[in-house]
């Protein structure tokens, strides 16, 4: 296999590898004309699948001791994505594959080096495995080929560099291959994707979506829509995979209709969402109305917020003290055991949905953010990691499109501007902390926290495998 003629390697294609593509793919897949072939598809499009067999297949039509790149945004990225997917086409290509350092059982093998952070082929044709976050790794190399997964997240440089990387005069096919799911038109993969269609049979754009890999069931291409239902940018860029100027506001649907006067606070269980940060920490304050409507309404009728040095501990107080004047809460300084506990008046504790992380990480102090909730008498509601940044976006839509969420513009006026102020970045995510200058409004740690809140409680989710319809059940035990 060291040196395959090219009449085996159209066999081995052929037979074993060109029956494993969808027509997207294979368009992909049997172009090594274009310098750089872009596929752009949804979530779950199979451009990983894709990757990995062009990968191999590039590399082994070239000559031996040839170099070929893969870069992927952090190296978590080759474990959970790059590194399966060349591990599968070696297999289908008759390749054994072994971790450096064990024995060699004979025979064509993949030799996977995770301290070198390499995979060695049939002849020597190595792949260097870099990641977007440290572009100086790719430096120097002379290759045949680089793959750039999820290339939306990459920054010009890294463009750049790949694109200077395969000269390589010795090689038959000189090629980079692009594989992302697109993150708004001002991203650096958009300006390339408009720069290489300036220059005739430069780039070869193919674009699927999600529902083009027909090996996905139903019932998870159903998943998908409905998850971005009420996200109009969400759905056209994650499902359809077509790049978005979404540069406008998020919560498209918050209209007057979702901004009322709580009149009468108590009329609900006392909830709450909270966002851990050392800057800003938030805590909306809303009553819950299991009853009212198909799935219940929550409607947010205070907020309480620490600015400059805020501590997990000094917040939760003035949280609890807000709520035993405004609300009625009464609080038990120890409760069963030895905790303390905090009861709306019909008796029902006060849930908080908060950040996730907080379980680990400790805002200025010995114990953890989750720990200080729970001493102040909180019942926290929690899942072991935070619902995915876009399913907060679409579940929070939702809510405001049917009236489930409404927003008292007195007692929560930072909540409400927040929701009709957050914006995306270039790359297409919500702003965050460091896309904020010193002095601006940050949205991003109230919308998290009121997202928290919005999927604790009215969670988007089939009630059946297949089903589009969404069913009132908690998002969090």
């Amino acid at each position: 296999m060291q040196n395959l003629s090219s009449q085996q390697v159209e066999e081995i294609v052929d037979l074993l590898v060109e029956p494993e593509l969808w027509p997207h793919q294979f368009e992909a897949f049997e172009d090594r004309e274009s310098r750089v072939v872009l596929l752009r598809t949804g979530y779950g499009g199979g451009k990983s699948h894709l990757g990995g067999l062009k990968t191999v297949d590039v590399m082994m039509r070239n000559p031996p001791s040839s170099r070929g790149l893969v870069i992927a945004p952090v190296y978590a990225g080759h474990e959970l994505f790059t590194l399966p997917a060349i591990r599968a086409a070696c297999a289908l290509w008759g390749m054994k594959w072994r971790n450096a350092g064990v024995k060699s059982e004979g025979g064509p093998e993949a030799v996977y080096n995770k301290n070198e952070k390499t995979v060695t082929l049939p002849g020597e044709r190595v792949l260097f495995l870099c990641t977007a976050d440290e572009p100086e790794h790719a430096a120097g190399l002379t290759c045949v080929f680089a793959w750039l997964d999820e290339a939306s997240q990459f920054s010009e440089l890294m463009f750049q560099i790949a694109d200077s990387r395969v000269r390589d005069p010795r090689g038959t096919v000189l090629q980079l291959l692009y594989t992302s799911t697109p993150r708004g038109t001002r991203s650096a993969m958009h300006k390339e994707e408009l720069r290489g269609r300036e220059q005739p049979g430069y780039m070869h754009v193919i674009n699927a979506p999600t529902s083009a890999n027909r090996d996905l069931p139903k019932s998870a291409i159903d998943a998908a829509l409905l998850r971005f239902k009420h996200n109009a940018a969400a759905m056209r860029q994650f499902f359809h995979g077509i790049a978005t100027d979404d540069s406008g506001n998020i919560y498209t649907q918050l209209t007057g209709g979702n901004i009322q006067r709580c009149t009468n606070i108590t009329a609900g269980q006392q909830v709450a969402g909270w966002d851990f940060n050392v800057s800003c920490m938030t805590t909306p304050l809303g009553t819950w109305l299991p009853n009212e409507g198909k799935r219940g309404r929550l409607h947010i009728w205070g907020e309480v917020e620490t600015e400059g040095e805020a501590y997990t501990e000094t917040h939760a107080r003035k949280v609890r003290e807000t709520l035993m004047k405004r609300a009625g809460v009464v609080y038990t300084p120890l409760h069963g055991g030895g905790r303390p506990a905090l009861y709306d008046m019909q008796k029902r504790p006060v849930l908080v949905f908060p950040d996730a992380t907080g379980s680990a990480r400790k805002t200025g102090s010995l114990h953890t953010d989750h720990t200080h909730v729970y001493n102040a008498g909180f019942t926290i509601r929690c899942g072991p990691a935070n619902p995915p940044v876009e399913d907060r976006v679409s579940t929070l839509q939702h809510g405001l499109m049917y009236y489930e969420v409404m927003i008292d513009p007195d007692g929560a006026p930072n909540t409400l501007r927040a929701v009709q102020e957050h914006s995306r970045n270039k790359h297409g995510d919500p702003m965050k902390g460091a896309d904020y200058k010193a002095d601006e409004f940050q949205c991003d740690h109230r919308t998290d926290s009121l997202g928290y809140m919005a999927c604790g409680l009215l969670p988007i989710r089939p009630s059946r495998p297949g089903a589009t319809d969404v069913v009132r059940q908690p998002a969090y035990p």
